[in-house]
C-alpha cells in the first residue's frame, strides 16, 4: 500500500514539474508603449500551436494582473477568437506584422454555451493578438498604433 501511494506522490510530483516547467518556458515578457509614451509590462503565456490558441485563456479562473496570452501566427489571419468555457471577461488586441496594434476588442465577455458564443473578429488581417483582463487597455491608455514588443 506504501508503494502505491509513493508512485501516486511521484506521478503527482512529475506532472506538477511538467506545467511548471512549461509555464516558466512558455511565456515572454511583452512590452507595451501607451499613448503617453509610458512603458507596461506584461507576462504573457504563449499559444503558439493550435491546441494553444484552442485553449486559450480557458484554461485559467483568473488572470493576475499585469498577465495576459500572446497569440503567435507565422502569418496573417482573420480567425475569429471567442469566448467558450472562459471564466472572466478580457480585452482582445490584435496587432500586424510590425507589432503595431490594429484592433481592440473591449470587454469580450464568456460564453458557456456553444451554439450562442458569438464570434469576434478583427476589423482587418492581423498577425498577432495578446488577450488582457477586461479594462486593461482603457485603464492604461492603449489605443490603436500603439506599439507592442517581446522576446
Amino acid at each position: 500500500m506504501k508503494k502505491l501511494y509513493l508512485i501516486l506522490l511521484l506521478i503527482t510530483l512529475g506532472i506538477v514539474l511538467i506545467f511548471g516547467y512549461y509555464y516558466i518556458t512558455n511565456n515572454s515578457n511583452v512590452i507595451i508603449q501607451n499613448s503617453n509614451g509610458n512603458k507596461l509590462r506584461i507576462n504573457a503565456l504563449i499559444a503558439d500551436s493550435d491546441a494553444e490558441k484552442t485553449k486559450g485563456l480557458a484554461i485559467l479562473n483568473e488572470l493576475p494582473e499585469q498577465s495576459g496570452m500572446l497569440f503567435l501566427n507565422s502569418i496573417d489571419t482573420t480567425n475569429p477568437f471567442w469566448m467558450l468555457n472562459m471564466k472572466f471577461p478580457i480585452d482582445i488586441i490584435f496587432m500586424d506584422s510590425n507589432k503595431r496594434i490594429i484592433y481592440i476588442f473591449k470587454n469580450a465577455q464568456p460564453c458557456v454555451n456553444e451554439s450562442l458564443c458569438k464570434l469576434i473578429f478583427a476589423d482587418q488581417p492581423y498577425r498577432y493578438v495578446l488577450e488582457v483582463n477586461s479594462g486593461f487597455t482603457d485603464k492604461n491608455n492603449i489605443e490603436i498604433g500603439n506599439q507592442i514588443t517581446w522576446k
